[in-house]
């Protein structure tokens, strides 16, 4: 059932006011999604600074991609995030990823 407005929301389902926020504001799962990203890209470059002295950040940048980009499709899938969101974050993640791999 697609949701278009605060009466077709089920008071008693957690998805469908997850998913209504979707609705008021498109970006803001993509918002969400770019905030775990900084958060995810900045604990492990950290550590890897901590553990060698030296740290990659193209790759912390791609690892944390693939691990949003998982936590999206799991969204979609579960009709949660909107189609549009699921293409701006596989282009974010794809640039990434094909940053790293050719950067070795």
């Amino acid at each position: 059932m697609a949701l278009t407005t605060l009466t077709d929301v089920d008071p008693q389902s957690a998805t469908d006011m997850i998913g209504y926020i979707g609705i008021i504001s498109p970006n803001f799962w993509l918002y969400v999604a770019g905030a775990i990203w900084v958060i995810i890209v900045s604990s492990l470059y950290g550590r890897q600074i901590l553990r060698k002295g030296e740290g990659n950040i193209l790759r912390s940048m791609a690892v944390s991609a693939v691990a949003v980009w998982v936590v999206v499709i799991v969204g979609f899938m579960n009709g949660l995030i909107f189609l549009d969101t699921l293409q701006k974050v596989s282009a974010f993640s794809i640039i990434f990823i094909g940053l790293w791999f050719f950067n070795k």
